[in-house]
């Protein structure tokens, strides 16, 4: 008689253990998830860029390679996009036809396309390392002076 109960006993303090090592690795494991998440969200740089009449502006103009986040802020009074392409040469000596880059004969890797004055707009794109230049192409921004020279290490 004693048997069973301490039998009892034995297996409930079996089943509540298992119970407490099920519920430590189902801990584990979405705090595992939640750090891989975190990890790869620190591992994207962002750039915080304003443009306005006639300048591109940006808090950083180097960064690592890998996923680049830009946050673009349109402080201006007209609306503005932003361009970015591989340049080797001086920011503000790429080709331009009919007052705007020619798009087609620069090595452009993204864009962050037109958006009104007074709101922001963002895009992730994966720079690899190397020389770059930011810039408005509405027509005649650029050559107002609206690009800037960018670095990824």
């Amino acid at each position: 008689m004693i048997r069973n109960p301490l039998r009892i006993f034995s297996l409930v303090l079996i089943g509540l253990l298992s119970l407490a090592l099920l519920a430590a690795c189902s801990s584990d494991d979405s705090s595992s998830g939640g750090d891989a998440t975190s990890t790869s969200e620190t591992d994207e740089t962002t750039v915080s860029v304003t443009l306005k009449e006639w300048a591109v502006e940006a808090d950083s103009t180097s960064v690592p390679a890998g996923e680049v986040k830009f946050n673009v802020s349109n402080q201006g009074t007209i609306p503005h996009e932003m361009v970015i392409a591989r340049n080797d040469g001086d920011a503000g000596s790429l080709p331009v036809e009919d007052s705007k880059v020619v798009e087609d004969q620069v090595d452009v890797v993204g864009e962050v396309e037109q958006f009104a004055a007074g709101e922001s707009s963002s895009g992730s794109f994966t720079l690899e390392p190397g020389s770059y230049v930011l810039f408005c192409n509405i027509p005649a921004h650029y050559e107002q002076g609206m690009h800037l020279a960018f670095t990824v290490e």
